[in-house]
């Protein structure tokens, strides 16, 4: 059977505020900016404006928007939501929301398709995948004696702690201000913090977009810590806002988080 194809992230978004946008929308005094951006033609406009009240004018407009979607052309529906958000007035919010709902939808998506998988560990065997770890000091590893992971620690942890986060590899060059990749985010951060994983979500995403529903979603569905914590970096990266390791950084020193040992040992990896 085929696979049904993915909902885009612009109709999954116009779905969901529909009711806003027929109920609110300034379809009227926003019909001659909708004609000069080539979204609605002169004879469309006429069949809007033929509705007898402006709700009926308003599902009429949302109706040609809606066909665009259905044919896949996200275009007209994009230049529709940057026409209500610079035009709008004090209804400008429905752009901001309807953007903030894309957003979150493409990071859901990229949650959905991109498989991660980790080691299973309760037989011994391992699936073929590639998750670096800590060459120089495997033991920093927060493994239990009989190979599954350890529970979290408490924030204010002892000092063999401190002497297994400083085993980062010597060699190991950063640059504060270059963004991470996810290979060394794994190594360097998750390796140590996997089970601060949401907590450092949340730190992230309050200035870089890693939403909390994301978070939840990955928590439902991640059994493991260190899987988790890996779909949490890759949505973050997925972000098109900037990050950096400095940023990192101040996540894990963050009272939530509590990673101060190891965000010391980054910052003395800075060049």
């Amino acid at each position: 059977m085929a696979q049904k194809e993915a909902e885009s992230p612009e109709r999954a978004a116009f779905t969901d505020h529909y009711d806003k946008l027929v109920e609110a929308l300034p379809i009227v005094s926003l019909l001659p900016k909708f004609i000069s951006k080539r979204i609605v033609t002169f004879s469309e406009q006429e069949t809007i404006l033929a509705g007898e009240t402006d709700f009926e004018k308003r599902k009429r407009f949302l109706k040609h928007i809606k066909d665009h979607l259905s044919t896949g052309n996200t275009h007209e529906f994009n230049k529709f939501v940057d026409v209500v958000e610079t035009h709008g007035g004090s209804y400008a919010y429905l752009a901001t929301d309807i953007k903030q709902t894309i957003e979150e939808k493409r990071l859901e998506q990229v949650c959905e398709q991109e498989p991660f998988s980790v080691p299973h560990q309760e037989t011994g065997h391992e699936d073929n995948i590639n998750v670096p770890t800590l060459a120089s000091n495997s033991s920093s590893l927060l493994m239990s004696p009989g190979g599954g992971v350890e529970e979290p620690r408490p924030t204010n942890e002892p000092a063999d702690r401190i002497s297994a986060v400083v085993g980062i590899e010597k060699d190991m060059k950063l640059s504060g201000s270059s963004c991470p990749t996810l290979s060394d985010l794994i190594e360097h951060v998750g390796s140590e913090a996997s089970t601060k994983w949401y907590n450092l979500g949340l730190r992230l995403g309050v200035r870089l977009g890693v939403r909390s529903n994301i978070l939840d979603r990955i928590e439902q569905d991640t059994r493991h810590s260190d899987d988790a914590c890996r779909k949490m970096f890759q949505a973050w990266l997925k972000d098109k806002q900037n990050k950096t390791w400095n940023d990192v950084i101040s996540a894990l020193k963050s009272r939530s988080v509590g990673e101060n040992s190891l965000a010391d040992a980054l910052t003395e990896k800075l060049i």
